[in-house]
């Protein structure tokens, strides 16, 4: 991630990024995979998932800055504010469901909780696959 003309400079944005998104994704697939095996939404796969909301959030903002606020124009952008959005709405699904005991609500979020998550991996990894610069 070196930014030409800067020789091996790297933007201090970029690197809380990425950081921040691997964190986010770490968090994620504990909550999301943890809900989905044991068939359920539990309190401790709501924790994960909202830290890794807060990661995920804090990644973005990161990105978004590094870019110059700019990034809303090209396809990565696009479906990674998709994946943001599902991923934060089924947390707040979820945070309900487990909030208020919900049973069948949180039995099903567990049943569809790998698609967002899905999307929102597949995006992640998108974007360490693009290269700087194009």
């Amino acid at each position: 991630m070196v930014r030409q003309g800067e020789g091996d400079s790297v933007k201090p944005e970029t690197i809380i990024g990425i950081v921040s998104m691997l964190v986010a994704m770490v968090l994620y697939s504990l909550g999301a995979w943890g809900a989905f095996r044991s068939k359920a939404m539990r309190k401790k796969d709501v924790l994960f998932l909202i830290g890794g909301v807060i990661f995920d959030t804090l990644g973005t903002g990161a990105m978004w800055v590094a870019a110059g606020g700019r990034f809303l124009t090209d396809l990565h952008t696009m479906f990674a504010l998709v994946a943001y959005f599902l991923m934060l709405a089924l947390t707040i699904a979820a945070l309900w469901a487990v909030g208020w005991a919900k049973d069948k609500l949180a039995g099903l979020l567990a049943k569809f909780v790998l698609a967002p998550w899905a999307l929102w991996a597949l995006v992640f990894v998108w974007g360490f696959l693009q290269r700087p610069g194009k």
